[in-house]
């Protein structure tokens, strides 16, 4: 709990930093060479009060100020907080109410603010904790710091050519899925996929992940269109590769014909599409498919 003495000093510092001449003159004094240069300190002002996260103003002396750049447009943000006491964890509380500051801007502006943090420290003590957000992080800050100081690394897979994709044999599967599959081209991903199930020994889980992630995204002319192709093709011997191709289809009929009933066929169907529905295959696209296999029941019955 903060002692009554930190409480009085909060309350001093704050009262006078809500004097602009007076704010002014301290950022004048001890703002960085680089960053004062940029910008107008006649512009600053304190920012909005509704800005500020309401919890951290009744908690902390944070004060937050705007100001206008020399040149251009945009507001670049100061925020100072007083201490009077060393605090651990200092520079990640910050750095989270940077993150609020931030995401406030950006709601109302869609651009990222500058935001300088600064710390006015009167304790009697030598403070002695660090400054730096990069030492709180476990085992070396030098990781975080190559990671936080580049771009977020982005994995385009539209731009990785199959053959790359294809010398991962069990991730190639989730790539090229989902590399084809927007781009709507069904017959191309299937015969990728044919080479990538023999080369990383795929299961029937993956193929059925597939199938259905496929069917969500297709529309029912363009899965009847896909199996009257598959029906025509008799490269496809992989019984997995039947499975991923049929979406299920080879399955039923054989747990049919093993059943030797034309309620097993029925009941195979039903399966199916139970299986189906429950992965949240819309139920349009289920009954389509479910009559066009109905049909082709019949077909090799007769």
């Amino acid at each position: 709990m903060e002692s009554t003495l930190t409480l009085l000093h909060d309350e001093f510092f704050k009262k006078l930093m809500f004097r602009s001449r007076l704010a002014k003159e301290f950022f004048q004094c001890y703002l960085p060479d680089e960053i004062k240069q940029t910008l107008n300190l006649d512009s600053l002002s304190l920012a909005n009060r509704n800005f500020v996260d309401g919890r951290l103003i009744n908690r902390h002396s944070d004060m937050v100020y705007q100001v206008k750049y020399r040149e251009g447009p945009g507001l670049f943000y100061l925020l100072v907080e007083h201490q009077s006491s060393p605090v651990s964890g200092l520079p990640w509380r910050v750095f989270c109410y940077i993150n609020r500051l931030m995401s406030d801007h950006y709601k109302r502006h869609e651009t990222l603010p500058q935001i300088h943090p600064m710390i006015f420290y009167n304790g009697t003590v030598k403070y002695n904790q660090s400054t730096a957000l990069f030492p709180a992080f476990d085992r070396t800050g030098a990781i975080a710091k190559s990671i936080y100081k580049r771009p977020i690394q982005l994995v385009d897979i539209s731009k990785i050519s199959d053959e790359n994709i294809k010398q991962r044999p069990l991730l190639g599967l989730m790539e090229m899925t989902m590399k084809y599959v927007p781009q709507k081209k069904f017959i191309h991903l299937i015969e990728q996929l044919s080479q990538l199930m023999k080369k990383s020994e795929g299961s029937a889980i993956e193929a059925r992940r597939i199938v259905y992630y496929a069917m969500k995204c297709m529309n029912t002319d363009e899965i009847w269109d896909l199996i009257r192709v598959l029906e025509n093709r008799n490269t496809l011997e992989d019984e997995t590769m039947k499975s991923l191709a049929q979406g299920l289809y080879e399955k039923g009929y054989r747990e049919g014909e093993t059943q030797g009933e034309a309620r097993g066929e029925a009941s195979a169907l039903g399966r199916v599409a139970e299986s189906m529905a429950r992965e949240g295959v819309d139920k349009a696209k289920v009954a389509a498919i479910m009559s066009h296999m109905g049909e082709k029941a019949t077909e090799e019955s007769s």
